[in-house]
């Protein structure tokens, strides 16, 4: 696997030549802090701009092209990490020693379209397109509140700091959907090319060289903006457990548990606390919030624990009955408490440094994995993922033991069944 940089137009490229893989993969991301007022439009404008393109005006034209491109597949996801937003634009085609020549050329060449040359006529996105995209990005919202298990912990995030970004919803909201038009949509359009910080990432067996070249010869931006993004959000600290009760139509309740991380070092944030969250409840059937609130008590069907790095977050989550409420949160205590204790076997932890370097291992086997990873090298110092295959290793119990006791309950959130509030 050989991995280069190479200077652009106002981004930059990074390539990753590997024959592992029968498909090549390339995402074009766009990165911003998080601004709750444009959530939405960016959730828009990412579905906007992948549904058509003045070359290919309808979803029949883009879907012909795509098939004459050996069935090439070209889609926009919206992310939210920490404090940054990434709006990426992805490129999946085959390897063009299964196609004809010039396959790579023609699959990157569409995608720029799509970004460069949006559906645009007299100063307004086409209007058909518009109320598509519109239509479907308001189901989405809407259906967020389906999701029981997402649908708590973003409330539970709300009430823990509404202000933080950690919050905030990445689909948008209702509200603001009803605010964008056909107009102000492009007005926004151009703020982000023009104003985001953009990095191209291609992964495959191709002559990397002459792909940099083609690659600055079809897309350009015309910003200098390469300032740094903040990476890691806020959220605000209480010295009293605050405890919040919502209910809603659900035959079952949610409990979540959000819990402060404070002042890890690199290690710690790179390694332990990840062999920490193993061993807690994320992974397997043999963690202490399952072996306590499921094996032992029967109070759930799903239990788990969730690391987010970026937002200095722990969540626990548990679906129980509403009347096994006060025991289920004594258990995760209880839990929570163990591993301050350091009450870990080596089992436990021997297990958990096993189950990670599985999980690490298969990244080898997904181009968007690899990308996320050299992404995150660049971003925010990440070791490379053979380090941290060797280095999660030797983390030590009295290590984790450290990370528990910088882990602090901030909110117990239950979201029970009955009338909505």
């Amino acid at each position: 696997m050989e991995y280069k940089n190479y200077p652009g137009n106002g981004f930059n490229i990074y390539t990753i030549k590997t024959d592992k893989f029968k498909t090549c993969h390339m995402e074009v991301i766009f990165r911003s802090n998080v601004d709750k007022k444009t959530l939405t439009k960016r959730a828009f404008l990412c579905d906007m701009l992948m549904r058509s393109s003045k070359k290919y005006p309808t979803r029949t034209k883009v879907g012909i092209a795509l098939e004459e491109l050996y069935n090439t597949h070209i889609y926009g996801v919206i992310s939210k990490v920490g404090n940054t937003l990434f709006s990426t634009y992805c490129l999946s085609f085959l390897n063009p020693k299964y196609t004809e020549k010039g396959i790579t050329k023609k699959a990157m060449e569409m995608l720029f379209d799509m970004l460069d040359n949006p559906n645009i006529a007299d100063n307004a996105f086409d209007k058909d397109s518009f109320k598509i995209v519109k239509n479907n990005l308001k189901a989405d919202i809407i259906a967020q509140k389906e999701n029981s298990m997402g649908f708590a912990i973003r409330r539970m995030l709300h009430h823990l700091d509404e202000d933080s970004p950690s919050s905030f919803s990445v689909s948008g909201y209702l509200k603001d959907l009803e605010e964008i038009n056909e107009e102000n949509l492009i007005h926004f359009y151009n703020e982000v090319m023009e104003n985001d910080i953009c990095d191209i990432y291609l992964i495959g067996n191709l002559d990397m060289n002459e792909c940099a070249k083609q690659i600055n010869k079809m897309f350009e931006r015309k910003t200098n903006n390469m300032s740094d993004i903040v990476l890691y959000a806020k959220s605000k600290k209480v010295r009293k457990i605050q405890e919040v009760n919502e209910k809603d139509k659900w035959e079952q309740a949610n409990l979540v548990v959000g819990c402060n991380i404070d002042k890890l070092s690199d290690r710690e944030k790179t390694l332990v606390v990840h062999v920490y969250n193993v061993i807690l409840g994320t992974g397997s059937m043999e963690t202490k919030l399952f072996k306590y609130l499921r094996e032992q008590n029967s109070l759930c069907y799903t239990t788990k624990s969730i690391y987010q790095k970026y937002d200095n977050l722990l969540i626990l989550y548990a679906g129980i009955d509403s009347s096994s409420y006060k025991l289920s949160v004594d258990l995760m205590k209880k839990a929570l408490k163990e591993m301050q204790d350091g009450v870990i076997s080596e089992e436990e932890l021997d297990n958990a440094k096993a189950l990670l370097k599985s999980s690490l291992d298969m990244t080898y086997d997904n181009p968007g994995g690899l990308i996320n990873n050299y992404l995150f090298e660049n971003l925010d110092n990440l070791p490379k993922l053979e380090v941290r295959i060797k280095e999660i290793m030797s983390v030590t119990k009295e290590e984790v033991q450290k990370v528990a006791k910088k882990i602090k309950i901030n909110t117990i959130y239950m979201l029970s069944g009955g009338e909505a509030e």
